[in-house]
């Protein structure tokens, strides 16, 4: 694994105080799609698998509510409800909380929660990634009839004011941190390219995608772990692909019995091992765009 994070050192968040007292009193977990299972994982690192089938490969919490996309109906479901909040034909593809309003993309179109089209981009593209930057919210766009598959013509749209900014071949996925953009690339799927400072990190295998949350950039994917992508910090270990993931409210899973209450306020820790899983039934234990 090659290490590129130090030369990034000063476009890490400098508010780490506030991010710390953010977690405390929020006192998020994190939670992780694999295989289609949605899991938690506790803050004494102890992993707990909450019950499907879910099919699951996106995750979003949106306003103390908990999302995910069931990648077999290409269903939008709120979980513990078994509310569908979106159907359709065509592969929901990014899921996003954006200014408290849950945002999601199909094929050419952007809609917004409850079913409302925002937006619909250019005929025979469409959205792979949607992330905020500097205030708005932008889209990554592919055109997915190129007959070579490499993405000659992906271009980053500011879903605002509609202005485009060219990104080239190969671009699968991108996400804003501290003003930068960063990207997977589908043929060098394997590390993290800034469009500004050139290669932050190269993984053992290839990145599924990025999140980003209370001033910290992770990556995940083949290589079973999720990474803080500037410090290299493992927050956790697997032992399977990780597809997605979020920061969810623990008290939600508490007032469900799904976790137990906690009396002393931690942040979220790294766990080097890879923990039993334990299983949940019925709320027991079982860059900057100047171009």
């Amino acid at each position: 694994m090659k290490k590129y994070y130090n030369k990034f050192k000063d476009l890490e968040s400098n508010d780490k105080e506030n991010q710390k007292k953010s977690f405390k009193s929020l006192e998020e977990v994190l939670v992780f799609t694999s295989q289609g299972n949605i899991l938690v994982k506790d803050l004494d690192g102890s992993i707990i698998n909450l019950d499907g089938p879910h099919n699951a490969y996106r995750l979003c919490s949106n306003n103390g509510d908990l999302y995910y996309i069931d990648g077999e109906q290409e269903v939008i479901f709120k979980m513990f409800s078994d509310k569908k909040i979106e159907h359709k034909f065509y592969t929901i593809e990014a899921l996003l909380s954006y200014r408290n309003k849950l945002c999601y993309s199909v094929f050419d179109s952007l809609y917004e929660y409850p079913k409302t089209l925002k937006k619909t981009i250019e005929e025979n593209h469409g959205i792979s990634s949607l992330f905020e930057h500097n205030n708005s919210l932008f889209a990554l766009v592919t055109n997915w009839n190129d007959e070579d598959e490499n993405f000659e013509d992906s271009y980053l749209l500011d879903l605002y004011s509609d202005k485009k900014y060219h990104m080239g071949k190969d671009v699968t996925k991108t996400k804003s941190h501290n003003g930068n953009l960063y990207s997977i690339y589908r043929k060098n799927n394997h590390r993290i390219d800034s469009r500004m400072h050139g290669i932050l990190v190269e993984r053992e295998g290839f990145i599924s995608d990025l999140h980003t949350h209370n001033g910290n950039m992770y990556d995940f994917g083949e290589y079973a772990e999720v990474f803080n992508s500037f410090t290299d910090e493992v927050i956790l270990r697997y032992n399977a692909v990780i597809d997605s993931i979020c920061f969810h409210p623990r008290e939600d899973f508490v007032e469900r019995g799904i976790l137990k209450p906690n009396k002393k306020s931690t942040i979220i820790t790294m766990k080097h091992s890879v923990p039993k899983v334990k299983s949940y039934v019925k709320g027991t234990y079982q860059d900057d765009l100047s171009v």
